[in-house]
């Protein structure tokens, strides 16, 4: 092991390494690993430091430990200038300049080559927010980080299955480690790529303005508000009907999560409030009819409520049991629930059917098959399905998505 002191007179981003010269020997290199760089030392052109090495391979020393940085010289003189290029100069350069790095992205028509501009983005965001840098200079860097990862989305779109994002069940999954991208980049990208130039152009504006970071989770919340779809006037139901299934848009956010930023607080369809959904005209059968109202867990109590005002009378509570759940505050959310009721006496067909039944994820707000299947058992035709988003034996639908999952089911 080396002792080292001297101030630093020359810095350079290698990524993954931050090489520097001091000036006690102009002629040897130290190299730290970028993310220790950061995280502990920050040390900058200028600085005095101190501290342990030993022989690298890459180049002439690795730092083991450091012990102090400081602005100057231990005699209290102005540390010599630097001899090349500081980490300042570099965020500042023109390679980062916008237009630069624009023309450069548009030539690149590799993933691999749009991937490798996009870390060396990330890393000096990274090193321009932990070294104290202004929030304007970490949003410079930040946007081309961002117009790196929409270009790489559009890349992946061209590569991959389209049409779902996601790529959950893409058969060229494993395609990506080749590129050396992980299938949540894969995701994230596609969806940031999604956005509409206009948009983007918006949110930067927006963002840079309001004083708030620019991120890529929220170009990413940005793009699934953008795919929430305006709302189609239906017209009510006609007829009557001796059951109905009820799986109303409740007015709910969902639970935000950085790690699973698709999972927004953005709901893939228009939302009701409760007031309306408690306004809804029900076209039951005034000689009787059975009523399932889906609910989560949060609006559970208000749907005792919407119960009453329908004039339903509660009778029993049916919980899915699901393969996965997460965790928002304290237990593991893995359940959601129906409320049974009647309106009239309607017997049911069937006694006996048990109040929970087990069936496996699919898409967001997609209910169960095995749900309509234990319905037809126990409620008589004819079968409502109001807010609908596939066709199901032995049930009507009504809705503005009743072919939602159609293609999925196909």
């Amino acid at each position: 092991m080396t002792e080292f002191a001297g101030v630093i007179t020359r810095l350079q981003i290698k990524d993954p390494w931050v090489v520097v010269e001091l000036d006690s020997a102009p002629n040897k290199r130290y190299s730290w690993p970028i993310t220790s760089f950061i995280q502990k030392a920050r040390p900058a052109v200028g600085k005095r430091v101190r501290g342990d090495a030993k022989p690298g391979r890459i180049y002439d020393y690795d730092v083991m430990q450091l012990y102090e940085v400081s602005d100057t010289h231990e005699s209290g003189q102005a540390p010599a200038p630097p001899r090349d290029i500081s980490a300042s100069t570099i965020l500042s350069s023109p390679l980062a300049k916008l237009d630069a790095i624009k023309s450069l992205l548009a030539k690149t028509g590799s993933v691999e080559d749009v991937k490798h501009i996009r870390d060396k983005a990330e890393a000096l965001r990274v090193y321009a927010k932990q070294a104290g840098y202004g929030l304007e200079i970490q949003n410079r860097v930040a946007e081309l980080k961002l117009r790196a990862e929409r270009k790489a989305g559009e890349l992946l779109v061209e590569i991959v299955r389209p049409g779902n994002p996601q790529l959950s069940h893409d058969v060229t999954i494993d395609r990506l480690p080749e590129l050396g991208i992980d299938r949540m980049q894969s995701s994230r990208w596609q969806l940031e790529a999604s956005v509409p130039e206009p948009e983007f152009i918006q949110y930067i504006s927006e963002t840079c303005e309001a004083g708030k970071e620019l991120t890529s989770v929220g170009l990413i919340r940005l793009a699934a508000r953008l795919r929430v779809p305006e709302e189609r006037s239906v017209p009510p139901p006609e007829g009557k009907y001796r059951c109905l299934v009820i799986d109303p848009p409740w007015p709910a956010r969902k639970i935000e999560r950085d790690e699973r930023p698709l999972q927004g607080n953005a709901l893939p369809y228009p939302s009701w409030m409760i007031a309306r959904i408690t306004g809804l005209r029900l076209p039951a059968d005034e000689t009787g009819c059975h009523v399932y109202l889906w609910t989560t867990h949060r609006f559970l109590p208000n749907a005792f409520g919407v119960f009453k005002a329908w004039g339903v009378e509660y009778e029993c509570l049916l919980t899915w049991v699901k393969n996965v759940g997460f965790t928002p505050y304290s237990f593991m959310y893995s359940t959601e629930h129906v409320l049974f009721g009647r309106i009239g006496n309607l017997e049911v067909l069937k006694k006996g059917e048990r109040l929970d039944f087990q069936a496996k994820v699919r898409e967001h707000s997609r209910k169960p098959a095995e749900f309509y299947e234990l319905v037809k058992r126990v409620s008589p035709e004819p079968r409502l399905d109001m807010f609908s988003r596939e066709p199901h034996d032995g049930f009507e639908q009504w809705g503005n998505e009743t072919a939602l999952f159609a293609e999925v089911t196909a």
